[in-house]
Order: structure tokens, then sequence, then C-alpha cells
């Protein structure tokens, strides 16, 4: 199986590139402590069709990686009301669980007939951003050209709102210049984050490891049949890399007439949950009618009616939700 995908370009890290249990960036937490992120996988997906292979495993791989930790994060609620609406109404949760375009990801890497390397993919979906498989999906009749066709501009700006609001960095586990990837590095890695690994050693496929335990060999969640499957922990790896996503927490800025973004956002679906945003939906832009519904709820609680939303009102909006949650 391995040997016919050849979709892996093989990179070393550089200095500035975060590595596991070392100083970095991110703040760890250890989601899956048994070492089992079965659970969260969001379903089967074949990397090819009858026509072609689209040499996308490390999109693919990547972008599972992803789903798993926002499905964990959807069972642990982790997102507000206005990001799951938001979700929601775009079709990144489908069912239940995140669905995320591979076929996004592997064109806005840059994959080629040559593959792609694991670096490239996960600092695209970090840079640019992810879209639902709803809006830019693989199909079984799909050719090559077809699956590669350039990506329109509102897909580009949804996935950019995605990254606006979820924070999916990577950090190297293990890399071919020091292989294989030391097995107890790799048991202790997943109990923060399923792996993206490459096998076999010669490095001719990007694939997941969703489970280690002591019983059984290493369970692989894969983009060829039989999907899952497990494979033999006596092997050896010559690349393994993790992944952490979050919320990303933006600073707190003064809102005011003709800002847009996810404040904004969640500022309409506070002020409809008080009864002054009427709007037929919420939006992203801070229009007329949202100043006026700040301005509205501004006269009624004894602020200044500026039409803008500074430390004042914003701590009288989260007063009066919190008596609308105690006496509904």
């Amino acid at each position: 199986m391995y040997k016919k995908n050849t979709g892996v370009i093989k990179v070393a890290p550089k200095l500035e590139d975060y590595v596991f249990k070392k100083v970095t960036g991110i703040i760890e937490e250890v989601r899956f402590p048994d070492g089992d992120c079965t659970k969260y996988i969001t379903k089967k997906e074949r990397q090819f069709n009858d026509f072609m292979d689209t040499l996308a495993c490390t999109s693919f791989s990547r972008s599972h990686l992803i789903e798993i930790h926002l499905n964990w994060m959807l069972e642990n609620k982790k997102f507000s009301e206005s990001q799951l609406q938001w979700l929601n109404d775009n079709k990144y949760i489908v069912d239940g669980k995140f669905d995320l375009s591979e076929r996004f990801l592997a064109s806005a890497s840059g994959t080629t007939k040559n593959g792609n390397d694991v670096v490239t993919v996960a600092e695209t979906a970090r840079k640019i951003g992810m879209v639902p498989n709803y809006h830019w999906a693989f199909t079984p009749k799909m050719t090559w050209d077809e699956f590669y066709k350039p990506i329109p501009q509102h897909l580009i700006e949804m996935a950019g709102k995605f990254k606006d609001m979820v924070d999916m960095q990577y950090e190297w586990v293990g890399h071919w210049t020091k292989a294989p990837v030391d097995k107890s590095i790799l048991k202790e890695a997943i109990k923060y984050s399923p792996l993206q690994i490459t096998i076999p050693f010669s490095q001719h496929h990007a694939t997941t490891i969703a489970k280690i335990d002591e019983l059984v060999p290493y369970t692989i969640y894969d983009t060829y049949d039989p999907f899952i499957f497990l494979f033999d922990n006596n092997s050896e790896i010559a690349t393994a890399t993790k992944a952490m996503v979050t919320i990303r927490t933006a600073p707190v800025r003064q809102l005011r007439y003709g800002m847009m973004g996810l404040d904004v956002f969640q500022l309409q679906a506070d002020l409809r949950t008080l009864g002054y945003f009427t709007y037929p939906i919420n939006t992203f832009y801070f229009g007329n009618v949202t100043r006026l519904a700040v301005m509205a709820f501004q006269k009624a609680n004894g602020i200044d009616q500026v039409g803008e939303v500074g430390p004042i009102t914003r701590a009288a909006i989260a007063n009066a939700l919190t008596k609308k949650k105690l006496y509904r």
C-alpha cells in the first residue's frame, strides 16, 4: 500500500521550529490521557478515487489531527455560543462533528505531483486557515485538475475568519535526521495530540496514529482501505509531529462603527439575547443597526449614548446577561 504513495517530501526541522517537550510558545494540555483519540475521529476518507491519487497525504493527515482536536473541544464546550452559531451556519460542524476540507489545505499549501512536506502543510493551516468540506469537497469523479483548481476568494476569506477564531499550532515529536522516533516519546506525545507520522521508514506516506496502548500495536487512522488498522509498534517511524488547537484570545478593543470581526459578531449575539439587536442575522460588521442597538442599550442602562462599546458598556452587557440567566 505505502509503496504506491510517494506524497511525502522530506524536510528537516529548522532551529526556530517548535519541538515537543522543549521551550515553545505552546501551552500544553493533556487531552487524551489514555492515549486514545479514536472517539473523536470524524469519518473515513479516501485521498484517491478511480481516476487519480491526490498525493495529499500530508494534508489529509494534518486535517485529521486538527479535526480530532476540534471534536474534543466541541465535547468539552470550549466554543462560545456565537462561535458555535457561526461554525454551524457555515457547515464546519456536520452531524455533531467537525468536517474540514483536505482539498482546500492541499491546494492552498501548494501540493504537487511530488506531494508536499509536513511543515508547509501545517504552516498553511496555521496562517491561512481551513474551510468546511461542505464547501470544497473531494468527489468520486474528480480529476487532478479539478481537485487542484484555484480556490474561490470567498472561501479564502472564510478560512481567514476560522483562523482568527482558532489557533492551529504544531510541534515536531521526532524527525528523520535523528530517526527512528523514540517510542517512549510517541507514547507520551499522544496524551496531548494524535500524531502525524511518515511510514514506512523511507517515508512514502503520511498518516495518523490515533491510539497507543500497552496491549496492541499503534492504531492508525489512514486514507486508504481499511482506514483504521493496527500497525506493528516494532516498525521504525521516520518522522512524527503533533498539533495543538486552541481558541484565540484576541485583545479586547473599543468597538465602534465600521469595525469587523468575531468580537462584533459576539456583541450582536449578546445584544440579541438582551432584546436590542433585531437584524435578521448576526454579522461581523458594526454598522448602523448595531450602533443603534448599542445606543438603545446604553440609554436603558444610564450610560452615555455614544454608540461605541468600551469597558463600561461591556461590563454592563455582561451584568445584564448574568441577570437574564439567573432570572429566566
